[in-house]
């Protein structure tokens, strides 16, 4: 039958189902040297009608240039057809009735190339001891291997060679298998696709290629089959030259690992090994390095430095400097000196990872010697630059600077290599990004390594990984979040552990700026693979990030642990590390601000301000600025503030700190308006001020109406939030009462003369007085009974004399003579505070909780999320943490804590009710953050798991509920959580 003939019964057959909604499938075809047939075929679908979808094309190679511009066709390729690895395990869990190891389904996928219906098969087959790259194939059952032998078993000789070649290769042109064959392979290649299923050729008349799928290469690309083919063991050797030719080095190595003896693979690995590292194909170089035999690997040092090298990246540090030291030996043997000097600077390089700075300068002096004799410009730029590192991290940052600097210059020379200089710029960026602060050089730096095309695979995911953090810090958050995704992605799938903490820990700093909760997540994530790793260094910075994030979120308590655990570890014996151990400290300086102890906060920022300035550690001296800025700020000394930050206008418009003096605005809103006036309201950098979201904006700008006059203050609201948002700002404020007063965190006083500041209050009991009265609301409180709670062993009169004193004191600090002094009634024996004139963020917490009342009543779902939030920016810290023993507070601070809880719980039963379940679980970790022995949030934790499908969340969620009753109170379970328990475990994991 011609085809045109095909085509009129094709066209007689669809004429039958006009009118329907049919989908054609042009299923088996393995070559496609014209799609005009296919194009046919869609558009008779579009003839049908009926909402007919066209074609759906199953193929192994397909010249789909002009299919693929039909809407009304799908092409299936073989990657759409096999199963991924989470597909993977479901299947496997299916096949064997219960969840299977990680090692068994990695084997099954492998083998089968991920084609259903044999991973079905293999997986039945698998265990889950350990089997190596080189006989991998035998873990194949025999009934896969004997139907491949069988349907090798009729080839003529001609096919058995092609067939060998196309196995050992894998894939590749015609043109190339004719080349290895000496002879036209077509034909030869057509009998061997038709009789092993597994190999298949096609493509355009003037581009045919093979594919040798995985299966068939690991039965037919074995010694014992090349020794049967006539001349196998030469079209091995010509196979293996051909994949060292189109660069395909893994192959080549798992072929030589087959095909070849240990000398063999050593020598090849010799050659190679550099060409994978900078691939960043260091897994590859690993598990070949595990198979050359010990007693080769140590007559050979080149081997050893790059199995120290894998193992480094890799996190494996003591192994890493024994094979490191076995190699130097070696080479010292044989006065190779290159070789000596890159293994002198890997062990540098380790002992800075393992904190050990005293060893690695051991190190590089030991090569700088060996330079004095043999000098070489390129190796004195890398020791230039590994003595700037090591400076670094013993506490010279004057000779850090230098050193980092001088390599950089000499780096330039036209007679150093290219690759140095990359290696130079990696290296200096790193240490001027963390000494000087400098982020602009750095990126500068760091960018040309990344952009340059010579640059090896792994230093440039390493420069990128700094390069995003560089762009964070300066606020270029699109561009970082983008850089730092696709980093943490290749790190995760390569032998490159060493790196992905502190990349997570930069992509979370990103993602901190718009969902703060969502990135305390991550920082705490990548904290936790630095633990795993031994990556004491990442961990450290991490929790310095941790602090900052936790701090402006109101949870100074914890913010102030992160940072002291931070500082601690900077200030172990043999680590000084200066940049960073005062890094930590300025962060406990503002930690222990945000808690109200501005005496310990004030020492430890002078402290931190001092030595930071003394050896150039510009960052760092501007963030414990920031903190004494705020000090002044809040006693009253606005032009002291301003002249404060005024010092650092040059390093602020460098916007090498944007992300960080952004964060310290967050916690200590009142900066701002310092900042503007510091700077000019026209003049701060636009990515700081991005990053000053809402609702931290708006309460800045509140403030910063204290500081900047009119003019002012309107160019840096319309630059921080847009002119409307700042009219509504205006509006409010016009609204709002005369003096206004927070509780929660602290007490903070604003009047419309200014802050009050806590020198202003003169008298610790006139300050806590006030407390007192603002604490009740407006509420009636008798003279005696503020009497008795603040002079409890006093005689009447006494008492009665000492409240007169402190109750004038009260009223010259809020500001004698003025309308704000009046906000507070000493009347008939009765005081209190006048409710029109105070509105206290107790106020705002009720009004705002009694709309999320009416949301849950009206269940209002936008209405209610809405509200929470405000709620939880509101509630960023207990009542008057600094007042924590006095009883005429506790009340207070247990009724909000149990009303905010209140609160989230109403907010989640909305959202479960809606189908969110991920904002009920936020929410209720919201009350868990505040209160974390709430066992009725856990229970709503574990209903909104259960509805969301979250089985191992849940499991989580139970464990935490269960240790926290019983490590702190005493108390196991009760009743209902168990049964919720129960529920969970009979459920099933939801994908």
């Amino acid at each position: 039958m011609n085809e045109r003939d095909i085509r009129a019964e094709i066209e007689e057959v669809l004429g039958r189902w006009k009118g329907r909604e049919i989908i054609i499938v042009a299923d088996g075809i393995s070559e496609v040297v014209d799609t005009e047939p296919l194009e046919w075929l869609a558009g008779q679908t579009r003839r049908l009608g009926g909402g007919s979808s066209g074609v759906l094309a199953t193929t192994r190679i397909l010249n789909a240039e002009g299919l693929g511009a039909s809407h009304d066709s799908w092409i299936i390729e073989p990657e759409d057809l096999r199963l991924d690895r989470s597909e993977a395990g479901a299947l496997a869990e299916l096949l064997a009735g219960s969840p299977q190891s990680d090692r068994a389904v990695e084997k099954a996928l492998g083998a089968s190339g991920g084609h259903v219906a044999l991973f079905c098969l293999v997986a039945r087959h698998v265990e889950s001891g350990p089997v190596s790259e080189q006989n991998r194939h035998a873990i194949l059952p025999r009934d896969v291997k004997g139907y491949l032998q069988r349907s090798a078993a009729a080839l003529d000789f001609e096919e058995m060679q092609t067939l060998l070649v196309a196995a050992v290769l894998g894939a590749d042109t015609l043109a190339a298998l004719n080349s290895i064959l000496g002879r036209g392979a077509q034909s030869s290649l057509r009998a061997v696709s038709h009789a092993v299923p597994l190999v298949s050729y096609g493509g355009g008349k003037h581009d045919l290629r093979f594919r040798s799928h995985d299966l068939a290469s690991d039965v037919f690309s074995t010694p014992d089959f090349a020794h049967q083919v006539p001349d196998g063991a030469r079209l091995v050797k010509s196979a293996l030259a051909r994949l060292r030719l189109r660069e395909d080095y893994a192959r080549l190595i798992e072929q030589v690992r087959r095909h070849g003896d240990d000398h063999d693979l050593a020598q090849t690995l010799g050659e190679l090994g550099d060409v994978l590292l900078c691939r960043a194909q260091g897994e590859v170089l690993r598990a070949a390095l595990e198979e050359v035999p010990p007693a080769l690997l140590m007559e050979n040092p080149h081997l050893l430095l790059l199995r120290a090298t894998v193992l480094r990246t890799g996190g494996e540090h003591e192994v890493a400097i024994d094979s490191a030291r076995t190699a130097l030996r070696l080479a010292e043997h044989e006065e190779d000196r290159p070789l000596m000097l890159e293994c002198r600077l890997l062990l540098a390089e380790t002992y800075v990872d393992t904190w050990e700075p005293a060893k690695a300068l051991d190190a590089l002096h030991r090569m700088q010697v060996e330079l004095a004799s043999t000098p070489n410009e390129g190796a004195e730029c890398l020791l230039g630059t590994y003595l700037a590192m090591c400076n670094l991290y013993t506490g010279d940052v004057v000779a850090a600077i230098d050193y980092a600097r001088t390599a950089v210059e000499r780096a330039r020379s036209a007679s150093v290599p290219r690759a140095t200089q990359l290696r130079v710029n990696y290296g200096c960026g790193f240490v001027l990004a963390n000494t000087c602060g400098d982020m602009a050089l750095a990126a500068d730096l760091l960018s040309a390594v990344v952009s340059h095309p010579t640059s090896s695979a792994s230093l440039r995911v390493r420069a990128q990984a700094n390069l995003g953090y560089a762009r964070a810090m300066m606020g270029r958050l699109d561009e970082a979040h983008e850089m730092l995704e696709e980093v943490v992605e290749r790190i995760g799938g390569s032998c490159m552990a060493m790196y992905l903490s502190a990349a997570t820990a930069s992509l979370a700093a990103v993602v901190a700026v718009e969902d703060p909760n969502e990135g305390l997540g991550l920082l705490q994530e990548s904290n936790t693979v630095a633990a795993e790793i031994g990556d004491e260094v990442s961990y450290s910075l991490g929790l310095i990030e941790i602090s900052t994030v936790l701090r402006f979120l109101g949870r100074g308590y914890e913010a102030l642990a992160a940072a002291e655990r931070a500082y601690r570890h900077f200030m172990m014996e043999g680590v000084t590390a200066p940049a960073w151990r005062l890094q930590a400290g300025a962060e406990r300086a503002a930690a222990r601000l945000s808690l109200g102890e501005t005496l310990a906060a004030t020492d430890d920022a002078l402290a931190v301000r001092q030595e930071a300035s003394s050896c150039g550690l510009k960052m760092v001296a501007s963030l414990a600025d920031m903190v004494l800025a705020e000090v002044e700020r809040r006693g009253g000394h606005i032009a002291d503030a301003v002249v404060r930050l005024s010092a650092h206008e040059d390093f602020i418009r460098s916007e090498s700190a944007n992300w960080r003096w952004a964060m310290y605005i967050r916690a200590f809103p009142g900066l701002l308006g310092v900042l503007a006036a510091a700077i000019g309201a026209d003049r701060l950098p636009s990515h700081l001020l991005r990053m000053v979201t809402r609702p931290y904006a708006d309460e800045a700008l509140l403030m910063a109406r204290e500081v900047l006059d009119p003019a002012a203050w309107d160019v840096l609201a319309e630059r921080t939030v847009g002119t409307q948002a700042a009219a509504a700002i205006v509006a409010e404020t016009a609204a709002r009462p005369g003096v206004r007063v927070g509780l929660f965190g602290g007490l903070t006083v604003e009047t419309p003369d200014g802050p009050v500041s806590d020198r202003a209050w003169k008298k610790r009991k006139a300050r806590l007085l006030f407390a007192m009265l603002v604490s009740r609301q407006g509420h009636d409180i008798p003279r005696e009974q503020l009497m008795e709670h603040l002079w409890p062993d006093m005689d009447e009169q006494r008492a009665k004399s000492n409240f007169y004193v402190i109750w004038s004191a009260m009223r010259r600090a809020l500001g004698a003579g003025t309308p704000a002094a009046d906000c507070v009634e000493h009347v008939a024996g009765v005081c209190r505070v006048v409710p029109g004139l105070v509105r206290s963020d107790l106020d705002d917490f009720d009004e705002v909780n009694l709309q999320l009342q009416r949301a849950e009543k009206n269940d209002d779902h936008a209405e209610a999320v809405q509200a929470a939030h405000a709620l939880c920016m509101s509630y960023r810290a207990e009542v008057l943490p600094s007042e924590l023993y006095d009883d005429w507070f506790r009340p207070v601070r247990e009724r909000y804590r149990a009303e905010f809880g209140d609160a989230m719980l109403r907010a989640a039963r909305v959202c479960r009710a809606h189908g969110d379940y991920e904002q009920a679980l936020k929410l209720i970790r919201e009350g868990l953050d505040r209160d974390p022995w709430r066992e009725d949030l856990y229970q709503a934790a574990l209903r909104a798991q259960i509805d969301a499908g979250q089985r191992s969340g849940a499991v989580e969620t139970f464990m935490t509920c269960r240790a926290k009753l019983s490590e702190d109170l005493g108390l196991d379970p009760s009743a209902e959580t168990r049964r919720l328990y129960d529920e969970v475990l009979a459920m099933e994991e939801r994908s």
